[in-house]
């Protein structure tokens, strides 16, 4: 079920909240304390593959822009981008930081750090971005990076796993 934009909810007599998305499915008793309520943020189209949520972004490098798509990961502290797409974005290699990230299975690798002009996802913007530089392991990977907790902390959105989408506040 997709989630809705729009919606109506009473309460009643044991406090109990009723939400409906058509105020005709509430009881005729009920309909006078009717209270509606609407959705304003924006929503961003995201696809759900294998539990994981991949999320379309834009990158903003000096006169670069580009597309792409990062992996919402709230285990992620600070964004992560494949080698790919820091040299798309035309991150000078010389001018970054080396650092180390930990990953899943508990190892360290090596890193490089690098600060771009801006991320866009949907309508959030954070300018401008720390971002980790890592190199990309396996068959079929299906993202360009990791959107992590640096971006997403400034924002309170919300997951339709359903509906494959992600709604912003």
């Amino acid at each position: 079920m997709p989630f809705a934009t729009q919606g109506v909810y009473s309460i009643d007599e044991q406090g109990i909240i009723h939400l409906v998305d058509n105020p005709d499915s509430i009881p005729a008793e009920y309909r006078e304390q009717v209270k509606v309520y609407r959705d304003t943020g924006a929503a961003t189209r995201a696809r759900i593959v294998n539990n994981q949520v991949l999320v379309p972004v834009t990158l903003s490098n000096g006169a670069q822009e580009v597309q792409a798509t990062l992996v919402l990961d709230t285990g992620c502290t600070v964004t992560s981008i494949s080698e790919e797409l820091a040299a798309r974005l035309q991150i000078d290699p010389n001018r970054t930081r080396p650092g180390t990230a930990g990953v899943a299975d508990g190892r360290s690798i090596p890193t490089r750090r690098a600060s771009i002009d801006q991320l866009s996802a949907g309508p959030k913007t954070k300018a401008p971005l720390e971002v980790s530089i890592m190199p990309v392991a396996g068959a079929g990977v299906m993202a360009d990076g990791l959107l992590g907790m640096n971006f997403l902390r400034d924002f309170r959105y919300q997951l339709d796993m359903a509906g494959q989408q992600i709604h912003w506040r």
